[in-house]
């Protein structure tokens, strides 16, 4: 009588190094980090408009146009675009123009890091065993998503 083959015993499974987990950490930090520092900056100066608009010798249009300056400072994003159309100069539109570029980019590398860092972590198994069996050859693959 043949013996029956005990059963294969199974693949390690494949784990992903510690640093492949870990990809996307960086840009992820770094993107919101960057984004939440260009922002408080950009509010500060906004709020610094908003404060000196009451100041003497100014008339109440120009009052207006810096507290609207200012308030859209505030906003995160979208905020620096639209100060850059009621500013008083064009030094004032551009250095706002450049805040809101600055703002969207930080906050995408943010979001993309997010992204791989969540991709990144997902756990996948691969697992591959073959053993002789009585009537041949068993093969079993198993994976994991």
């Amino acid at each position: 009588a043949v013996q029956p083959a005990p059963a294969p015993a199974p693949a390690p499974a494949v784990r992903p190094s510690r640093r492949l987990r870990r990809k996307g950490l960086a840009l992820t930090i770094s993107g919101f980090a960057g984004f939440a520092g260009i922002w408080f900056i950009t509010a500060i100066a906004g709020a610094a408009s908003v404060d000196t608009a009451d100041l003497d010798f100014q008339t109440d249009e120009e009052r207006a146009r810096k507290r609207a300056f200012g308030t859209r400072l505030m906003i995160p994003v979208g905020g620096p675009f639209a100060a850059a159309f009621v500013a008083e100069t064009a030094t004032g539109a551009l250095f706002s123009a450049l805040s809101g570029v600055a703002q969207v980019a930080t906050l995408s590398m943010g979001i993309a890091g997010s992204v791989l860092l969540a991709r990144s972590n997902r756990e996948r198994r691969v697992a591959f065993g073959v053993s002789p069996s009585p009537r041949g050859t068993m093969a079993r693959l198993s994976m994991r998503f």
